[in-house]
């Protein structure tokens, strides 16, 4: 994956279904994670 400066981008995306949340690892090393209906929120960092 190309390297963008000053981008932040989803590095690793997985749906939890039993929990009804997707985990979310940003390129900058962080993971959160967001319920179905919240991902339309934009990158936390």
């Amino acid at each position: 994956m190309a390297k963008v400066s000053n981008s932040c981008v989803p590095r690793g995306i997985r749906v939890e279904k039993s929990k009804g949340r997707v985990r979310i690892e940003w390129s900058d090393g962080s993971v959160h994670y967001y319920d179905n209906d919240a991902l339309r929120k934009e990158c936390p960092c």
